[in-house]
């Protein structure tokens, strides 16, 4: 109670306990992304070191078309790159709405498929 008779406001409770802001699924809401957002920078790090290597398994060709199967691997590579940045630029946009599963999941993406992008570019057949 207040000096004047009156009740007073009722106690704050921390967000870490039960009952607590009806929010508490939502409080490290950043986490799977900044994580994911981290390691996939590094891993475009070394995919850009692996995708300047590839180029050299395309010294022997003289187009496109005398080696068809280099350049479809180089063009699945690039592609997986792509979505990879994709995947790590838009998995911030549903990341506070979504739950803890969908976050997860699509903090995952886009370091797999630029894993994916670094095999295929250094699994590049030479010439062929």
């Amino acid at each position: 109670m207040s000096q004047f008779g009156a009740p007073g406001q009722p106690p704050m409770r921390p967000a870490h306990i039960p009952g607590g802001t009806p929010r508490d699924d939502r409080r490290y809401w950043w986490v799977p992304a900044t994580v994911s957002t981290g390691l996939s920078i590094l891993g475009l790090m070394v995919c850009f070191a692996a995708m300047v290597l590839s180029a050299f398994a395309t010294d022997s060709c003289n187009g496109r078309d005398t080696c068809p199967r280099t350049y479809g691997h180089l063009d699945i590579a690039e592609m997986l790159v792509l979505f990879g940045v994709l995947a790590m630029v838009g998995q911030w946009v549903p990341a506070y709405w979504s739950p803890w599963v969908v976050r997860i999941g699509l903090a995952i993406l886009p370091i797999v498929l630029i894993i994916a992008a670094v095999a295929m570019f250094l699994t590049t057949p030479a010439g062929s």
